[in-house]
């Protein structure tokens, strides 16, 4: 009898010490991964762009190619700007976002891969860019074909200090603006929006946008190279 309980707890002994083998080593791992995780990673600034008044802090996002072109784009973003909204270096994939404790992007450097030809979209940093998106849109990994090659940038900028405050912040009316894929032909669609709904690249090459100004719901068509606006509607309203 006494032979076999000391078996049976030897044995059960044996299972213990083999689940803890086992759980040890993801334990340690997850410890690990965990105290990494912790760890609050330092902007890595640059000098690439200048602020007289030295409160300006600066950093290079990740770069993104533009499909189809030989072409990438690094976002300038503003480190001492603290967002009100969250910045995205793209739509789709290969995407950055930064978040709020990162700040601005001011301005886009345009890089071609093959020729070593650079640009910047803006002149100075002045400028908010608070989107940056590729039209038209990247499609379904499944129907990716030479189709899916970008034809126009599209932006959301604050480029005016419409609330007179002597500085150009989120605070300031938007405006949504294109360029080539090179960054050149920057050129402003549409002004003064509350809210973009949809951005809709059409077969003719002219871009559909729902968007709201002052309460109401619109839908405009423009061409572009050069812009021009055609049939703007307004979207019917509702009585109780």
């Amino acid at each position: 009898m006494l032979d076999r309980i000391f078996t049976w707890v030897w044995r059960l002994n044996g299972i213990l010490i083999l689940i803890s083998a086992m759980l040890f080593p993801g334990m340690l791992l997850s410890g690990f991964a965990g105290s990494f995780r912790g760890q609050v990673e330092e902007p890595v600034t640059t000098s690439i762009a200048e602020d007289p008044e030295g409160a300006e802090n600066w950093i290079l996002g990740r770069p993104t190619a533009i499909r189809g072109s030989g072409v990438s784009i690094v976002p300038l973003v503003s480190e001492s700007g603290i967002a009100e909204k969250e910045v995205l270096n793209m739509f789709g994939s290969g995407g950055s976002r930064y978040g709020r404790s990162q700040g601005y992007s001011k301005n886009i450097l345009f890089v071609n891969r093959d020729s070593s030809e650079m640009r910047w979209l803006f002149d100075d940093v002045g400028q908010i860019i608070n989107t940056v998106g590729q039209l038209p849109r990247e499609k379904h990994y499944l129907q990716r074909n030479e189709e899916s090659a970008t034809k126009f940038m599209l932006y959301d900028v604050n480029l005016k200090d419409t609330d007179n405050d002597g500085v150009i912040t989120s605070d300031d009316a938007s405006s949504l603006a294109y360029s080539l894929p090179d960054g050149s032909g920057f050129e402003v669609l549409l002004e003064g929006y509350e809210k973009i709904l949809s951005t809709t690249f059409e077969e003719d090459d002219s871009i559909s946008i729902m968007y709201q100004i002052s309460g109401s719901g619109y839908i405009s068509r423009f061409s572009l190279n050069p812009v021009a606006e055609s049939n703007r509607q307004v979207f019917p309203g509702l009585r109780k």
